[in-house]
């Protein structure tokens, strides 16, 4: 079996992600000022010319109020990573980190984290917040009464540094320590 996950976040632009609330919203708005026809916002200007553009970002530069800037590719093909040839790492007391990479100058990281039942894992303290899949097992989070088991998700906020986690079925964990946007 094979699981995909799929992130949409902001990046290297630093422009943070719109939510679907703001396109929505956004939406709404420009249709007073003109209408969508197959992805394209067109509208008048008061002198009569007719202005196109890609829906999306007329949208995005109406919610964000600037334009739409795209930031240089990084890389030129999607990063294939052989997770089994990292290593497992410390802290210890039954919890073990696999870290397989840092990307950019916003921070976004990726590891594993795995547990024995019954060994505990406190969230280190966080500058953004960090999104953790529970690819098996089941763990308790300090913050929750009920197990979060295999193929759910857990949001630790950065607020929520210190909280522990303690691991009821042996686990494994797929982590993203999300981008730091200021």
């Amino acid at each position: 079996m094979s699981v995909t996950l799929v992130l949409q976040m902001g990046g290297a632009s630093g422009y943070g992600f719109m939510s679907y609330d703001q396109l929505n919203a956004g939406y709404q708005q420009l249709c007073d000022y003109g209408n969508f026809e197959r992805g394209v916002f067109a509208r008048t200007t008061a002198d009569g010319r007719t202005i196109r553009k890609d829906g999306y970002e007329a949208v995005w530069e109406h919610v964000m109020r600037r334009d739409v800037r795209y930031p240089a590719p990084r890389f030129d093909e999607p990063v294939v990573m052989f997770s089994d040839n990292f290593n497992w790492m410390g802290p210890g007391g039954g919890i073990e980190v696999k870290r397989l990479g840092a990307f950019g100058e916003r921070g976004l990281e990726l590891s594993f984290v795995r547990g024995a039942r019954g060994a505990r894992h406190v969230i280190p303290e966080l500058a953004t917040c960090e999104l953790l899949f529970v690819v098996n097992g089941a763990v308790r989070a300090s913050a929750c009464d009920q197990p979060i088991d295999a193929h759910s998700a857990l949001r630790v906020e950065a607020a929520d540094s210190g909280m522990t986690l303690e691991v009821v079925e042996e686990a494994l964990m797929f982590a993203i320590r999300m981008p730091l946007f200021s």
